[in-house]
């Protein structure tokens, strides 16, 4: 792209456009879940769960299930099940490959690099996490025939 004059190239050029944040801006940003994030995750039957690979590209995944089927682990850790969709796991891929890059929370120094930077997480595939209050009959009611049938086999 040329450089006309009008493109922003800079973080100063774009706070004199679009200015600083609200004061309660920044305060949105937590190290750990609130009870609403809770009530939230219990209550939502959709997520996306975005990640980024080695190479810098990203993938954002839809996952659904019958309300509540994120499980909250404790106040940093959340569990998403997989199921059977397209088997492309480009997610997954990418928590595999990006497994020495993510951020080491014991030298995390959470001070001026954490505004805005997002909280220190590390992602983990489990093999398997079951859910024996979510009977597969239940699973099978709410996606219906494409669930029963293995959706994309």
């Amino acid at each position: 792209m040329q450089d006309r004059g009008d493109v922003v190239t800079s973080e100063a050029e774009l706070r004199a456009l679009v200015g600083q944040p609200a004061p309660v801006a920044p305060a949105k940003q937590r190290d750990r879940l609130h009870g609403l994030d809770r009530a939230w995750l219990a209550a939502s039957p959709f997520c996306l769960l975005a990640t980024a690979g080695a190479d810098g590209r990203c993938d954002v995944s839809p996952k659904g299930d019958p309300p509540g089927f994120v499980r909250v682990l404790d106040d940093r850790t959340v569990a998403v099940p997989e199921r059977p969709g397209n088997r492309r796991v480009d997610g997954f891929l990418d928590v595999l490959a990006m497994r020495s890059e993510l951020w080491d929370t014991a030298t995390w120094d959470g001070g001026e690099r954490a505004v805005g930077a997002g909280v220190p997480s590390r992602a983990h595939l489990a093999k398997a996490l079951e859910r024996p209050d979510t009977p597969l009959e239940e699973l099978q009611r709410y996606h219906g025939s494409r669930y029963a049938d293995g959706l994309y086999r």
